[in-house]
């Protein structure tokens, strides 16, 4: 079976991705936007056991030589050509367990990937604004490519250091890296269309001004603010416009609400809004679709359109209605849902259960203030 680009491209629309050569800050810039924006961070190489768990030396012969090795010395003591071609070879048959592993954990949240994906493969399976290339000058590649103390390549000098002759093997092993970053391949990287960033100083620390960079590149930075939306804000009939239109069956529910403006007292409606766009809303209500209403006031509506999620607007939408629930004099909030696992980490507690109009049974979580 093969799953077409265009199906991949939907399920890997949280994915983003980060390739190129080595000493390029690529690890770095990964761990910093998962941090800044709590994006789920896919480190090189990561899901490895289970990889090795599966390959087989007729379909993945690249990748299964580390099911069949001898030992680590001969890893870093094979030619230069050997190691390039393996290297290569490894990318094209570790994407499809890459691909899989990514579909699985991005439904619901941003993923940033420190990845080897082939280019090609990456301009098939994801849109430009998804990708960003790193690269440096091969000398600083080579040189510098124990100087980092990530285990992996600190293991990998220990390898080398136990070797019969230690500084054969690692001239060796860096004619290998030399040849991974060659001017042929740094072209490849250069030459795709691809975003791209190349490092070139060392001496000078440009990880928040690349961070910035990479995250205005992908989308990730805007002006997204919280509001509670008036009905003679302009922003009442794009609401009602969204809500329409959203992929939520709720949502015809909300516009209508909005149409009849059925809001009383402090009642309302917020929305998450990015630029000039609205990407998600929730209601603040002193009943909800329940025949027995013996909570109250209630968070109730929460959507995030699916191209905004993984940047946690919901709970910055709850926040702010949280702000607001103060200033009305409540002490405790409350929210209907059919999930678990998923306000809890926002600061609810699980209290009770109700069977709501349609006659489905909800849990009700409630947070003090």
């Amino acid at each position: 079976m093969k799953i077409q680009d265009n199906v991949l491209r939907h399920y890997l629309k949280n994915c983003y991705f980060i390739t190129g050569t080595a000493y390029a800050g690529k690890s770095t810039m990964c761990k910093m936007l998962a941090e800044k924006f709590h994006m789920i961070h896919c480190e090189e190489n990561y899901n490895m056991d289970a990889i090795l768990s599966v390959v087989s030396e007729e379909q993945q012969p690249n990748f299964n030589y580390f099911n069949t090795k001898i030992d680590w010395q001969q890893y870093v003591n094979r030619t230069p050509e050997e190691f390039e071609a393996w290297y290569h070879g490894t990318a094209r048959e570790v994407a499809d367990f890459e691909v899989a592993q990514l579909i699985r954990i991005s439904a619901n949240q941003k993923v940033i990937v420190d990845t080897n994906i082939p280019v090609d493969l990456l301009k098939r399976i994801t849109d430009e604004t998804h990708v960003a290339i790193m690269l440096s000058p091969q000398s600083m590649s080579v040189e510098k490519f124990f100087e980092r103390g990530d285990e992996e390549k600190q293991f990998l000098l220990s390898v080398i250091k136990e070797c019969p002759n230690p500084e054969k093997t690692l001239q060796n092993f860096k004619d290998c890296i030399a040849n991974i970053n060659s001017k042929e391949n740094y072209d490849v990287f250069r030459n795709s269309g691809f975003f791209t960033i190349v490092r070139e100083n060392t001496e000078k620390d440009t990880r928040e001004e690349t961070l910035h960079i990479l995250a205005r590149h992908f989308g990730l930075e805007g002006d997204m603010e919280v509001i509670k939306v008036e009905k003679d804000n302009p922003k009442w009939n794009e609401l009602i416009t969204f809500s329409q239109n959203c992929s939520w069956i709720a949502g015809k529910h909300l516009a209508g609400m909005l149409e009849r403006n059925a809001f009383e007292d402090w009642e309302g409606v917020f929305a998450a809004v990015k630029g000039t766009q609205i990407v998600g809303y929730c209601t603040f209500l002193k009943t909800d679709y329940y025949p027995e209403n013996r909570y109250s006031p209630w968070i109730s509506s929460i959507f995030v359109d699916e191209n905004h999620r993984g940047t946690r607007i919901s709970e910055k939408m709850i926040n702010k209605v949280i702000e607001y629930a103060k200033k009305q004099g409540f002490s405790k909030v409350y929210i209907p849902s059919d999930m678990l696992d998923f306000y809890e980490k926002y600061g609810f507690t699980r209290i009770d259960e109700l069977q709501n109009y349609g006659g489905d049974m909800d849990h009700i979580f409630m947070k003090e203030i």
